[in-house]
């Protein structure tokens, strides 16, 4: 269980620098706007929530367990709180993350990342 944690959170903190590089980019971009920034922001976030469930399952050695999800849920919620923290070091507003847009993809990644390590 202990080596599923680190690799989500492993995979948390470096898909948050990922997703924070990506943001800079794509917000310098003069025609990315309104349903755009929805998209990328929340579709971000729910694939960070997969890339974190997949890490668990390989970290635990493709077992699936109930256990697991709350290893998930706290590596996604870090790698949300880990993007707020880096978008601000490339000169973006975190209010990409930490609004609305972020919030359902917060919600759907956990969904998503819980997905993959659940038991029937």
């Amino acid at each position: 269980m202990g080596r599923a944690i680190g690799f989500g959170l492993g995979v948390a903190v470096a898909g948050a620098l990922i997703f924070s590089v990506i943001l800079k980019i794509l917000v310098s971009l003069p025609f990315i706007i309104g349903l755009i920034d929805f998209i990328v922001v929340a579709g971000g976030i729910v694939g960070l929530g997969y890339a974190i469930g997949e890490a668990v399952r390989i970290g635990s050695g493709g077992k699936l367990d109930k256990n697991l999800k709350y290893a998930v849920a706290f590596a996604v919620f870090i790698g949300w709180a880990a993007t707020a923290a880096f978008l601000p070091l490339f000169a973006v507003s975190a209010n990409f993350v930490l609004g609305f847009n972020g919030i359902i993809g917060l919600v759907v990644a956990f969904y998503v990342g819980m997905s993959r390590v659940r038991s029937v």
